[in-house]
């Protein structure tokens, strides 16, 4: 059973530019599975879009597969969580 806030992705490495350093970006989702991310947000920050996007570009760069769910509020947790349950039967 995946544990909360367990894994950290470094989404974009510490660089240098102009002789001045960069640091990096990381994403701690709140569950990764096997082959699912699941981040809970309610509501969202105003940086959440932005590393949302580049956890995804991350993902597709790297070619990492995972299913990817943002549920917004209880129904929808229960939803994605049928969903895996439903996927691990098969």
């Amino acid at each position: 059973m995946p544990k909360y806030e367990k894994k950290t992705f470094t989404i974009l490495p510490n660089f240098t530019y102009n002789d001045a350093k960069v640091r990096k970006i990381t994403f701690t989702p709140d569950f990764v599975g096997e082959d699912y991310v699941v981040e809970c947000k309610g509501y969202a920050n105003e940086s959440f879009p932005l590393r949302w996007k580049i956890f995804k570009y991350y993902l597709h760069t790297n070619n990492i597969k995972y299913d990817l769910y943002l549920p917004h509020n209880p129904r929808e947790v229960d939803e994605v969580v049928e969903k895996i349950l439903k996927k691990r039967e098969k």
